[in-house]
Formats: C-alpha cells, structure tokens, sequence
C-alpha cells in the first residue's frame, strides 16, 4: 500500500512537507504514514500495542529532536530515524534512548 501522508485538515501532503501530521505514542512508535496507524479506534494508535498517542506537525517534531541533540544527546536524530515505526513497549523511546546510551557506553570500555 502506497504511504499516506496528511497535513492536519486532513488533506494529503508530500512525504517532505514539513506541515505533514506525525503521530507518536507514549510506547515510542512513530510515523508520518497514516497507513502504519492502528484502524478501527475513535483515536489513532500504535499498531503493536494497540496505545494511543499524540499528533504534531514533522517541522515541531524534527525541531524538537534538533533540539535536544544540541544540548548534548549527540545521535539522536539518527537513533530517531534509525527506530521509526518500531514500538518499545512501556519503556518508551526515551526508555530505548537510555538503553542504547548505556550499550554505546559499555563498547567504549
């Protein structure tokens, strides 16, 4: 199925346009293709876990994760991208984050 990307009135966007809708979960999961969105809910959510989530435009998104690697979370952006549409469970992204810090800690010793 050919990806679905929305603006928020709901009108299709280009996969690049910055006004197109993200949606993410507390579990982590997150994606700007609303095809990858659990179905059949009054709210959008994780297709793993079956959570809801929240929406925010990719520009809020991205600058937000810009953001928190300027002060200081080098990597981030690229675990971001690197863990898209992935659900961590109850951990969350930040829970995956700690733990991915903590592995890339232990192979520098």
């Amino acid at each position: 199925m050919k990806a679905l990307y929305l603006d928020e009135t709901g009108r299709m966007v280009s996969a690049n346009d910055p006004d197109r809708e993200i949606w993410y979960g507390p579990c982590g999961y997150w994606t700007d293709n609303w095809h990858e969105v659990a179905k059949g809910h009054i709210i959008p959510c994780c297709p793993i876990c079956q959570a809801p989530g929240y929406q925010t435009s990719a520009k809020e998104w991205f600058a937000g994760a810009y953001d928190f690697e300027a002060k200081g979370a080098w990597g981030y952006i690229e675990f971001l991208r690197g863990h898209k549409e992935t659900c961590f469970g109850r951990g969350g992204l930040m829970g995956a984050w700690k733990k991915f810090l903590a592995e890339a800690a232990k192979e520098e010793d």
